[in-house]
C-alpha cells in the first residue's frame, strides 16, 4: 500500500511538471529573444555607414582631370641626332627604326624636334606632335616607326578604329623595306594589324593580309602571332564550309569596345 502511494505521488508530480514546465519556461524564452548580443564596434560602424548611405543622397563627382605628363627620365636627344641615338632614345613604347639607312640630312632633325614636343606635352592623350610629323614628312624613312607607335598609343587609349587605320598605313608604307632592322619592325606592325582585325571580327581582311604575307619570313613574337592568327581562322573556315568548327582557338583577347 505504501509503495502504491509513493508511485501515485511520483506520477502526480510528473504530470504536474508536464503542465507547469511550459508556463515556467515561456518568460525565459521571451527574455532570451528580447536580449540581443552586445554589438561589436565593426557591426556598429557598418550599420551606421549603411544607414547613412541609404538616407543621404551624396553627389558623386567624377574626376576627369588628365594626369600630368612627365617625360621619361632617361630621355635625352640632341638637336641633330644620328640614327642610333633616335632608336635608343626610349621615349616611345617601341624603338624607332628607319626604313633605310640613307638620310637626306634633315629627317633626323625634324623627328628630334617632334619627339621633344611630344615629350613636353601637358596632356597624356596629346599626340599632335607625332601626327604633325607624319603629315609633314610623308616620305620620311622614320614614318613607319612613328605610325607603329601611334597605333599602340591609340590602342591603349581605346581608339581601336584609329589604331587599325594607323597600323594599316604603316604596313602599306613599310612592307617593301629591305633593311634587316626595318623588316623586323614592319613584321611587328603586321602582327598588331592582324590581331586588331581579328579582335574586330574583320575576317575577310585578315585572310587577305595572311595571303599577302604568305612569302614573308616572320621570326620571334611576330611569327608566334601569325601562327595564332592562322589557327584562329580554322573554325571560321569550317563554319563557312558547313563543317564542324570544333573548339575555336583563343587569341587571348575579346572583341573590344571602340571609343572612336
Amino acid at each position: 500500500m505504501k509503495n502504491s502511494s509513493i508511485r501515485w505521488f511520483y506520477q502526480s508530480a510528473a504530470v504536474l511538471l508536464m503542465f507547469i514546465q511550459p508556463v515556467i519556461g515561456w518568460p525565459s524564452y521571451l527574455l532570451a529573444a528580447e536580449v540581443a548580443a552586445p554589438k561589436s564596434p565593426v557591426q556598429s560602424v557598418t550599420r551606421q555607414t549603411v544607414n547613412r548611405t541609404i538616407s543621404s543622397q551624396t553627389k558623386v563627382v567624377v574626376n576627369r582631370t588628365e594626369p600630368e605628363v612627365e617625360a621619361p627620365s632617361g630621355f635625352k636627344l640632341v638637336q641633330n641626332p644620328n640614327d642610333d641615338e633616335i632608336t635608343q632614345c626610349g621615349l616611345l613604347s617601341e624603338p624607332l627604326v628607319p626604313m633605310t639607312r640613307v638620310s637626306d640630312g634633315k629627317d633626323n632633325t625634324e623627328l628630334a624636334s617632334a619627339l621633344h614636343r611630344y615629350a613636353s606635352r601637358t596632356a597624356a592623350a596629346d599626340v599632335s606632335a607625332l601626327t604633325e610629323f607624319c603629315a609633314q614628312n610623308a616620305k620620311s624613312r622614320w614614318q613607319v616607326g612613328v605610325l607603329h607607335n601611334l597605333g599602340k598609343i591609340y590602342y591603349f587609349e581605346g581608339y581601336y578604329s584609329k589604331a587599325l587605320a594607323t597600323w594599316e598605313e604603316a604596313w602599306q608604307e613599310g612592307k617593301n623595306a629591305t633593311d634587316v632592322g626595318a623588316i623586323a619592325s614592319v613584321n611587328q606592325t603586321f602582327a598588331e594589324l592582324g590581331r586588331m582585325n581579328a579582335r574586330l571580327g574583320r575576317i575577310t581582311r585578315l585572310e587577305e593580309l595572311l595571303k599577302e604575307s604568305a612569302s614573308r619570313q616572320f621570326l620571334g613574337g611576330s611569327a608566334e602571332a601569325i601562327v595564332n592568327l592562322k589557327d584562329a581562322l580554322i573554325p571560321v573556315r569550317a563554319v563557312g564550309a558547313g563543317g564542324d568548327p570544333g573548339e575555336p582557338t583563343s587569341l587571348g583577347c575579346g572583341r573590344p569596345k571602340n571609343r572612336s
